[in-house]
């Protein structure tokens, strides 16, 4: 889960120490505060394909995995707080 105090960590430094190694495929950023996974995965030609799911409804397929994750499934037991009009 992203938190306010990693989150420039979990998508600077880490990601990019992450991506030097060879056997990782995939990589998730799991928002705290909003439905919403970002979804990294590893391409033959050493670059990485970047996609999301936003809304309780999406569904991220893991190819890595051979799966498919619904939202709903991570955000189970999460209550998040209205969004105002501002």
């Amino acid at each position: 889960m992203l938190s306010p105090s990693t989150e420039q960590f979990d998508r600077g430094k880490k990601f990019q120490f992450y991506r030097r190694l060879t056997s990782l495929r995939e990589y998730l950023l799991v928002s705290q505060d909003t439905p919403r996974i970002e979804h990294y995965v590893h391409q033959e030609n050493d670059q990485w394909l970047f996609s999301d799911a936003v809304g309780l409804d999406a569904k991220l397929t893991l190819p890595a995995l051979n799966c498919e994750l619904a939202l709903t499934d991570v955000y189970r037991r999460v209550s998040f707080e209205p969004e105002t009009g501002e």
